[in-house]
């Protein structure tokens, strides 16, 4: 049966080590910030804050000029701290509660469901609450509240990917971005 009749769709499947490894660099991926916009903030809290010293230096220590500096070299350590490429603790969460276990995804008219096995609760989601559609070429992902995430490995579930991307597509009236990681 093609995508367009199918109502539903289920996956189970085990969170291995491979699908976390893809989540994270797809997560890495994402989060990053380009060179040129770490150049950008750097600039402007150089050129920032040197205009603020020299103001200081000619019109004498003011609390006035020294917010804006403050303000400024926080600008400038920004940019210098955002070109790491570190995972944050979301990550590491998955990987604590994920890896090993086995999950139950259910995907129909009402929205999205994942039951991992030794867990007491579940999460469920409106396709509405869907942020965003993320792939990479082993695994699709459905982006709830900017670090949630919903991890369906094409392999585990119980259409092609297609299928299941274009019943995606259609709920969240969104799109898939994919990474090549």
């Amino acid at each position: 049966m093609g995508s367009a009749n199918r109502e539903q769709y289920k996956g189970i499947f085990t969170y291995t080590d491979e699908v976390l490894r893809d989540f994270e660099a797809m997560y890495l991926e994402k989060t990053a910030v380009s060179p040129r916009t770490r150049l950008v903030l750097a600039l402007v809290g150089l050129i920032g804050l040197g205009a603020f010293v020299v103001l200081m230096i000619l019109q004498g220590f003011s609390v006035g000029f020294l917010v804006p500096a403050i303000l400024f070299g926080l600008i400038l350590l920004l940019a210098a701290v955002m070109g790491r490429k570190k995972a944050d603790s979301s990550v590491a969460r998955y990987r604590k509660h994920y890896l090993d276990k086995k999950a139950h995804i259910t995907l129909d008219e009402r929205g999205v469901e994942l039951k991992i096995n030794g867990q007491k609760s579940y999460a469920r989601s409106k396709y509405q609450d869907v942020y965003s559609l993320l792939e990479t070429e082993k695994t699709l992902f459905l982006e709830i509240k900017g670090r949630a995430f919903y991890i369906l490995p094409k392999a585990g579930m119980d259409g092609s990917a297609d299928e299941i991307k274009d019943f995606l597509q259609k709920k969240c009236r969104k799109h898939f971005v994919f990474y090549n990681v």
